[in-house]
């Protein structure tokens, strides 16, 4: 919870080309939206104030006046809450405007946030967004209103409009203010360099009239919250403590493990399967060219069970069970439909198959797969498997932190008409694999600040160490994203 300036890091310098995207789901929107709220409120000093008093008070501490302390707390935030979850949740997508009517008051909070950009593309405009709104929940007013803790606070020591976020974002708005430095944030900002960035906002608003807490001042109120919290309830205290160390997977991380993506918005694509015998007459509807890896053919090795579900039903690998081994391509029948086709290889050794080739072969499988693969099955002579992550990908690494392994990783962005996000990662106990998760907004925005908290002995963020495997794991995210359906962490499980 001391991370206080919230970071919304920008994109890496190349980009995955796919044309079978659609739009980003409603629900998607939704749960960035409701993340965002719960962001603002336990990484900001107005928020923490908030939250505490409701929990003090539901444990009966000074019930009666920390509950009106609560919901003064609540009511003067609200506007500033709105603006900052729909502004962020929905960004420069044209697609996600779609969910906001001419007139809503959801519109309202986007158009109030937009005019905090200050002529900046949103790239940096956004940082600009989040400092501005994260300044309005942070009065200088609220360091001397704590000065003698939960006892000592009363709303009327933060009823002025300086002190009150609401009033503090209308004041804001009538500022003419500078673009700041924002101008040099990117995808490698770190905490200080964000700190520097805040503190300048902060600094720039106290010298127009409206004080606000510089960067150490608020994570020193921060900390001053959690010692009084602990004091004044030692059943909280314990309940806090216990959240230090439990599982290090992140609740909010492993919650949106849930998320489901469907690639689609036609439904999945009919399943074309072509026996062995007669792939080599159909060579060219398996053969495809990748602007860096040439002509080439995806080998796909996973669970029958598992591949069955990304195609229309009834499908011919509903009958299956064990592993499949095939090339897969999208294509067209002959009528011009859109259909999904499976060479289906008479083995179950995906080393055997890949030999057979004179065509660089790009090898996919699934997490869940790799998992449940046999005993005798074999990768020699496949330089890369690319593994998708249908299993929950934060366990997943917390598992080979256990045996002291390294995580490599790098993010992008997957260009289509729907916005997604690819993380990739390679282990030092695992080598010749390369683990690729595709995500949404609020995925992207939940893994990369967990993988960033962790220290280089866990995880290091090394774009660099991906350039040879680049084409690859833009192959294989070409060919998941033209002829699957759905896109979860969920392998294995029964799905509805």
């Amino acid at each position: 919870m001391s991370d206080v300036l919230g970071a919304y890091d920008g994109i890496e310098s190349w980009t995955l080309h796919a044309t079978a995207l659609t739009d980003r789901d409603e629900q998607v929107v939704v749960s960035l939206h409701e993340r965002l709220h719960h962001e603002l409120q336990h990484t900001t000093p107005w928020g923490l104030v908030a939250r505490f008093s409701a929990d003090l008070s539901r444990l009966g501490v000074l019930a009666e006046r920390l509950r009106l302390l609560f919901r003064f707390c609540r009511e003067s935030s609200r506007l500033v809450h709105e603006t900052y979850a729909t502004t962020l949740s929905i960004g420069d997508d044209t697609a996600a405007l779609r969910f906001l009517d001419e007139g809503s008051a959801y519109r309202r909070h986007f158009d109030r946030g937009r005019r905090l950009l200050g002529g900046l593309d949103w790239g940096t405009g956004r940082f600009r967004i989040d400092a501005l709104l994260r300044a309005a929940m942070a009065p200088a007013a609220l360091e001397v209103a704590y000065t003698g803790g939960f006892e000592a606070v009363r709303t009327r020591d933060l009823n002025a409009p300086d002190a009150r976020p609401d009033a503090r974002l209308e004041t804001i708005l009538a500022l003419d203010l500078p673009q700041f430095g924002a101008q040099g944030l990117g995808p490698h900002s770190g905490p200080d360099e964000l700190g520097v960035f805040f503190d300048e906002v902060a600094d720039c608003l106290t010298r127009q009239g409206l004080p606000t807490l510089r960067t150490a001042p608020v994570r020193a109120l921060i900390d001053d919250l959690f010692e009084d919290v602990g004091r004044l309830s030692p059943e909280l205290r314990a309940r806090m403590e216990l959240d230090t160390v439990r599982d290090p997977v992140p609740d909010d991380i492993e919650e949106h493990q849930r998320e489901r993506i469907r690639l689609h918005d036609t439904g999945p694509l009919p399943l074309e399967i072509v026996p062995q015998s007669e792939i080599a007459a159909r060579a060219a509807d398996f053969a495809r060219h990748h602007d860096r890896l040439g002509k080439h053919v995806l080998l796909v090795w996973a669970r029958a069970d598992l591949l069955a579900r990304q195609f229309a039903r009834p499908n011919a690998l509903e009958q299956r069970e064990g592993f499949v081994v095939a090339l897969q391509a999208a294509g067209h029948d002959s009528d011009g439909r859109a259909v999904a086709r499976l060479g289906l290889l008479e083995t179950d050794n995906p080393a055997e198959a890949v030999k057979a080739f004179t065509l660089p072969v790009v090898c996919l499988s699934t997490a869940a797969s790799l998992t449940d693969a046999p005993g005798t099955a074999r990768s020699d002579g496949i330089d890369t498997i690319h593994a998708l992550a249908d299993l929950p990908i934060v366990s997943q690494l917390v598992h080979t932190f256990q045996q002291q392994a390294q995580v490599t990783w790098m993010r992008s962005e997957v260009d289509g008409d729907r916005k997604l996000h690819l993380f990739s990662y390679t282990v030092s106990v695992l080598p010749g694999i390369v683990w690729f998760q595709l995500t949404g907004e609020a995925g992207r925005q939940y893994t990369q600040r967990w993988l960033t908290s962790l220290g280089p002995e866990q995880a290091e963020h090394r774009p660099e160490a991906f350039t040879e495997l680049l084409p690859g794991i833009d192959a294989a995210v070409q060919h998941v994203v033209s002829a699957w359906w759905i896109i979860d962490q969920q392998g294995g499980r029964t799905h509805a």
